[in-house]
């Protein structure tokens, strides 16, 4: 099991994030801070809920392709329809160094 880190960090780059709710997440409140972590939590919750204006849904198709900052997003997908027609490709790389947005000075 890796060490306990914060669900949420500040950085000069802006926020980094590490939350996620499966079986296998477990968070630990402060001392004294259990309801400020329920709340939290709950709130997050119901921003991933179908018909939140905080979620929004995509649908792939053949071709197409997804980047995200793993850790400035929340994020979650649903079952994957695996057919002999239509067969899964997962790719996954680790990149160090965030691209730069165009126009942004270097």
């Amino acid at each position: 099991m890796s060490a306990p880190q914060p669900a949420f960090t500040r950085t000069g780059e802006g926020w980094v994030t590490r939350y996620s709710r499966t079986d296998t997440d477990h968070y630990q409140p402060l001392s004294g801070r259990d309801a400020d972590l329920q709340r939290a939590l709950g709130f997050l919750d119901r921003a991933a809920a179908p018909g939140s204006r905080y979620r929004i849904d995509l649908t792939l198709t053949a071709g197409q392709a997804l980047l995200w900052a793993n850790d400035r997003l929340g994020h979650g997908r649903t079952p994957y329809r695996d057919t002999a027609d239509a067969p899964r490709l997962l790719r996954r790389g680790l990149f160090t160094l965030r691209p730069r947005q165009a126009g942004a000075d270097r």
